[in-house]
């Protein structure tokens, strides 16, 4: 994912794994770069926030661009 670069997905930076102790289990940290309004799930579920149908229209244009281009890469 560190190699995935487009305009539509947020960039992964690394990935790091903490390490299990006798109170939390093995946890896996993905580092991505920052969202100033958080995720897309934020910013939809946010009532001070006023999207009109064009807006909502092309987030959704963004969300399925940027699966296509997931989908077309190769893994």
């Amino acid at each position: 994912m560190t190699q995935l670069k487009h305009p539509n997905i947020v960039l992964t930076m690394g990935v790091t794994v903490k390490e299990a102790d006798e109170f939390d289990p093995q946890m896996l940290c993905i580092v991505t770069e920052f969202t100033s309004r958080g995720s897309l799930y934020d910013v939809l579920h946010d009532t001070t926030v006023k999207l009109d149908f064009a807006r909502i229209m092309a987030f959704a244009i963004d969300a399925a661009t940027g699966l296509l281009f997931l989908h077309r890469h190769p893994p």
